[in-house]
């Protein structure tokens, strides 16, 4: 009966002592300097891939190709192109050119969809930048979207695809 009565009054002095905390340590504590890849560490793994850069296919150039309609299935690409341009015009995401990163106004993008080889129905492939995170303990991967380049299709005299011309990059964050 003694040592519950001992460990009951050690526990209630330690919480006692926990609420007790000056704010001015509370303070110190919080503006200590973050070590960034600790955190990434913890949340989302050891990065594997500091910056990595790969296409992906959003609109299918081939009527036969099965297999990348099957792949596109689930895509509502024309909402998400919309979204995209929409977001630019009411300058809540900012568009820029994809090789010097200069700014794309508003107005410009106007421009580009006013050019005779340009179509919003011809986007059809994003690039994306990203890192990499594996998380060993969870065996689980994550990817951290660095910034998405929108391509639209350029095509020969007889509609072949030739290639993408890039439109342009928005960095998510």
């Amino acid at each position: 009966m003694k040592k519950t009565g001992v460990l009951t009054l050690i526990i209630l002095c330690i919480i006692i002592a926990l609420s007790c905390c000056p704010e001015k340590v509370k303070e110190e504590v919080s503006n200590q300097p973050v070590d960034i890849s600790a955190v990434y560490d913890n949340l989302n793994g050891i990065l594997v891939a500091d910056t990595i850069i790969y296409d992906v296919i959003i609109k299918n150039p081939n009527p036969d190709d099965k297999w990348t309609d099957a792949c596109l299935k689930n895509l509502n690409k024309e909402q998400f192109v919309d979204l995209l341009f929409e977001s630019v015009y009411n300058e809540q995401a900012t568009a820029y050119e994809i090789f010097s990163d200069k700014i794309i106004t508003p107005d410009e993008l106007k421009k580009l969809e006013k050019k005779k080889d340009f179509d919003r129905e011809k986007i059809g492939k994003i690039q994306f930048t990203e890192s990499w995170f594996y998380n060993d303990s969870l065996r689980s991967m994550s990817k951290k979207v660095i910034s998405f380049s929108l391509g639209y299709e350029v095509l020969d005299e007889r509609g072949n695809l030739i290639g993408h011309k890039p439109a342009f990059k928005i960095y998510p964050n």
